[in-house]
């Protein structure tokens, strides 16, 4: 990972902090109503999941953190991608 690379992510996070994060945050909750509504998790599964995800977003340095461990995101690149998506939230898929 390039330094350069690497503060092109934390300067789209941090630009954009708010929004990723809430758009990260209502995609993540639909997602796992889904899993919860299937059986494929519990409701005590899903209430870890978000927590986690709250307890790791005081920053933009550790919300990329999160994402990258969450979301097995090796690749700076792949890291940036991903995040970019959360700018818009009605253009996830």
């Amino acid at each position: 990972m390039t330094e350069t690379a690497h503060e092109d992510v934390v300067d789209l996070v941090r630009d954009n902090f708010e929004t990723i994060l809430g758009n990260y945050e209502e995609w993540l909750e639909n997602q796992l109503d889904d899993l919860v509504d299937n059986e494929d998790i519990t409701a005590w599964n899903r209430y870890d999941t978000l927590m986690s995800m709250r307890n790791n977003s005081d920053s933009p340095e550790e919300f990329i953190g999160y994402l990258k461990y969450r979301h097995k995101l090796f690749d700076t690149a792949q890291a940036y991608k991903f995040i970019e998506r959360y700018l818009d939230y009605q253009n996830i898929t």
